[in-house]
């Protein structure tokens, strides 16, 4: 199993970084490489700009932790197995944003990063203009 981590300093308090990520509805406002998202129980569906589809199942929203977990059960990358947590911890007078994801096969990894740093990236700016 390959895994991908990504983490950056966010200068908005942990609470505000959160309720953002927690609105696991609304992840295409934070993500404008996502076109669209709905959800549906514990399964959430995200469209990309050219019509690519991620199926994911929510695996937990866990207020206490600041820590949001999910599975994609369904995209167009050719993965075997996905497992990602987002999380969120103070730090100084901001939060420190953690995101680790679990992918098979391994050798999706270094095509897999890219997409992954962009996605990152995007969601860091938009946190912090929160």
């Amino acid at each position: 199993m390959a895994t991908l981590f990504h983490t950056s300093y966010l200068p908005v308090s942990p609470e505000v970084a959160w309720e953002r990520i927690a609105a696991v509805g609304k992840v295409h406002e934070i993500v404008p490489a996502i076109a669209s998202c709905t959800v549906d129980g514990d399964r959430r569906f995200c469209t990309f700009a050219d019509g690519a589809v991620l199926k994911e199942r929510l695996i937990s929203v866990d207020r206490d932790l600041m820590r949001l977990a999910y599975t994609i059960t369904e995209s167009p990358f050719g993965l075997e197995y996905h497992s990602a947590a987002l999380q969120i911890v103070a730090e100084g007078s901001g939060a420190r944003l953690l995101w680790t994801t679990d992918i098979k096969p391994d050798g999706l990894k270094d095509s897999m990063q890219p997409l992954f740093g962009q996605l990152f990236g995007q969601l860091t700016e938009s946190l912090s203009a929160a």
